[in-house]
C-alpha cells in the first residue's frame, strides 16, 4: 500500500512500506526540493523540485498524479499525456457496491486501454483499470482505498530530512 499526502500547490509526500523504515520508499517535496529514500537504504538524496522530478520512478498511476498534475495528465492538448488518445464515456458501471461514471481511454501510443472510475458527485478518480490493447485480462488495477479531501495537513509532514 502507498500513502500520499498532498498540499497544494507542490507539497507532496509518498510513503511505500511505512511499517519498516529501512525497507520503505519515501519521497517528500517541500515545494522547493525533493528528498528520496529508496528501499533497503537509510539515507536520503536531494534534488530540486519539479513535477517531473517528483513523478520520476514513482510507483503510482494517473489517479494519484492528477491531484497535483491534472493539467498535463488529463489534457488532450499537443504534448500532453492524452494527446493521441480516444475516449468513450460509460455510465452506471458497477464496482465496489456503487455505480460509477467511467472514462475509457484507448491510448495506442502506450498500447493500453484504461478505464477511470470517476465518482459522479466529486469527479475524483478512485480506480484505474489498465489492459494492453487486444489482451483478454487486466494488467493493472490501481485503487484509492481512502481519501479525505477536508483533512488538515500540517506542513511538518513535508519537512525534508537532514542530510
Amino acid at each position: 500500500m502507498i500513502e500520499f499526502l498532498f498540499k497544494s500547490p507542490s507539497k507532496i509526500r509518498m510513503d511505500l512500506g511505512k511499517q519498516d523504515f529501512k525497507s520503505s520508499l519515501i519521497k517528500v517535496s517541500d515545494g522547493a526540493s525533493i528528498s528520496t529514500k529508496v528501499q533497503n537504504t537509510t539515507t536520503f538524496t536531494r534534488q530540486p523540485y519539479s513535477i517531473d522530478n517528483f513523478e520520476r520512478n514513482l510507483p503510482a498511476n494517473l489517479e494519484t498524479y492528477c491531484f497535483w498534475d491534472y493539467e498535463r495528465q488529463l489534457s488532450t492538448k499537443p504534448g500532453k499525456n492524452m494527446e493521441h488518445s480516444q475516449f468513450m464515456i460509460l455510465k452506471n458501471v458497477g464496482w465496489n457496491g456503487k455505480k460509477w461514471l467511467v472514462l475509457e481511454e484507448t491510448a495506442p501510443v502506450q498500447n493500453v486501454v484504461c478505464r477511470y472510475y470517476i465518482d459522479s458527485k466529486t469527479y475524483l478518480i478512485w480506480r484505474t483499470l489498465v489492459r494492453q490493447i487486444g489482451a483478454d485480462r487486466d494488467s493493472q488495477d490501481c485503487q484509492i482505498t481512502k481519501m479525505d479531501t477536508s483533512a488538515t495537513v500540517s506542513d511538518a509532514n513535508f519537512k525534508l530530512p537532514a542530510r
